[in-house]
């Protein structure tokens, strides 16, 4: 799959916004469409390494600075 840059982009939108998704290019028809790609939902097991470490902090338990920096690396703090 190929990332748009800004101006790709706004002109696709001009296409789909205007109801042309069908275009011809070098003689052959082409269209947009959306496609929804569905993600199975995480459903976890056990608890991760930095869930645990985060429950450690909840309980009070002992921690690391270096477990502040990776539970903020991955977002959970």
């Amino acid at each position: 799959m190929k990332r748009l840059n800004d101006k790709e982009e706004k002109f696709l939108q001009t296409i789909i916004d205007k109801n042309n998704a069908l275009f011809q290019m070098e003689g052959k028809v082409y269209t947009i469409s959306l496609v929804q790609e569905e993600r199975p939902s995480k459903v976890p097991t056990q608890p991760s390494f930095i869930e645990e470490k985060k429950q450690n902090i909840l309980d009070g338990k002992e921690f690391s600075i270096d477990d502040v920096v990776d539970m903020m690396d991955s977002g959970v703090l």
